[in-house]
């Protein structure tokens, strides 16, 4: 670990020119459940499940999980399919004021795919998929905290750079709990959308 906040430390050291307020880290331990949809094949849907864990100097460490489950009859040969997902993210964060922060993440996904094809599952193998974005998120005195970013993903086996806007956006029930939106599009891949819907739980 102290390997690679050393090389990421490198990696977001141009935000360190930014002045700003004190790293919150209370904002960054916690645990995340929902439910999660996208179109990237045809309408998928299924759950997503996250904690986050603040480090020292900024950072922060993220697991993630999804699963989700589809089905077309426009595909003829994959009539129904099972995508896995497993990410790690390190982030780093950057106030700039007591209001406003920008968060960076690096990350790596290990994702397979289970397809029902001609009578029988087949599995696609796992693909080794990497990532990075950058979100300017803002607070407000109502608890609510609204963000906006650009993600860009490398797919395994696909040259061409994925390019994602992104929009989060949670509301604080009390210090405990909150309640959550993400949602992200592009127009690569064949232009599609995800969102997911959950409850936090702040420790």
């Amino acid at each position: 670990m102290t390997l690679i906040k050393a090389i990421a430390l490198v990696f977001f050291l141009p935000l360190a020119a930014f002045g700003g307020e004190e790293f919150k880290p209370e904002k960054y331990n916690y645990v995340q459940a929902g439910f999660y949809t996208t179109d990237m094949i045809s309408v998928d849907r299924g759950i997503r499940v996250l904690g986050s864990k603040a480090l020292e100097h900024n950072f922060f460490v993220e697991g993630e999980y999804k699963k989700s489950y589809g089905e077309s009859g426009a595909l003829p040969t994959y009539r129904e399919w099972w995508l896995t997902s497993l990410i790690v993210n390190l982030g780093y964060v950057k106030p700039i004021s007591n209001e406003s922060e920008v968060v960076v993440r690096v990350g790596y996904e290990r994702m397979s795919i289970d397809r029902w094809r001609n009578g029988a599952y087949h599995n696609s193998g796992d693909d080794n998929n990497y990532k990075a974005s950058l979100m300017l998120m803002k607070e407000s005195d109502n608890g609510m905290e609204i963000g906006v970013g650009l993600e860009l993903y490398k797919y395994d086996g696909v040259s061409e750079i994925g390019k994602y806007g992104m929009f989060a956006a949670t509301k604080k029930i009390n210090s405990t709990y909150s309640l959550g939106m993400e949602l992200t599009t592009t127009s690569n891949y064949g232009s599609y959308n995800s969102g997911t819907f959950f409850v936090r739980r702040y420790f």
